[in-house]
């Protein structure tokens, strides 16, 4: 008897399930087919224009930097440096265009010295995440600051154009304040990048 009344509401459920599911392909076959179909057309419209960018990699990523990283070859012993970063979006003549996407100077100082095991020229930003939008091509200009004292640009690096989000994963920098590092490896940024929606 209670097997029989198993059989029966999971037959009802299945029917259920099967009866909402030719529902929602109905209103996408609807408004695939009649896109000026008041409210079905446009929320159609959008899911698939949203899936098209997010397949594409295009959309809105959170980007946080992981970590910056100088090497104490590339200062002199015992200099006191304030790191910051400024990334800034491209133009179509290569240059930086509008204000600062990403400004770490808003969280405060970053004090490091060089040659100094307790204040080494590392620098974090794990909590500081900030939304940039992305269409395929586009790429930025990541600049790196010694904010201490007389302000000095250290890095100006604009991303290579890759079939991705260019602000992921670790950029190596292989001049340092106008000169060839002296330790290419040991300078670099990482960024951690994830998308949070389609645009």
């Amino acid at each position: 008897m209670g097997d029989d009344k198993k059989k029966k509401s999971g037959s009802k459920a299945g029917l259920l399930l099967v009866a909402l599911l030719g529902c929602v392909a109905g209103v996408g076959v609807l408004g695939w087919m009649r896109p000026e179909t008041p409210y079905i057309g446009p929320l159609v419209a959008s899911i698939f224009k949203q899936a098209a960018a997010v397949g594409n990699g295009e959309g809105t990523y959170s980007v946080k930097i992981g970590e910056l990283r100088f090497s104490d070859a590339e200062f002199k012993e015992g200099e006191n440096l304030d790191l910051q970063v400024k990334i800034y979006r491209v133009d179509a003549e290569g240059k930086r265009a509008g204000e600062a996407l990403y400004d770490t100077g808003k969280y405060g100082e970053r004090l490091v010295q060089a040659g100094n095991k307790e204040k080494p020229l590392v620098v974090r930003w794990p909590d500081n995440a900030v939304a940039i939008d992305w269409k395929r091509g586009q790429e930025f200009l990541i600049e790196v600051w010694d904010m201490k004292g007389s302000d000095t640009l250290l890095i100006e690096r604009r991303t290579e154009k890759s079939a991705g989000f260019p602000l992921s994963g670790q950029i190596t920098f292989a001049q340092v304040n106008g000169h060839d590092a002296r330790d290419a490896k040991g300078n670099y940024i990482k960024f951690d990048a994830s998308p949070t929606s389609g645009k």
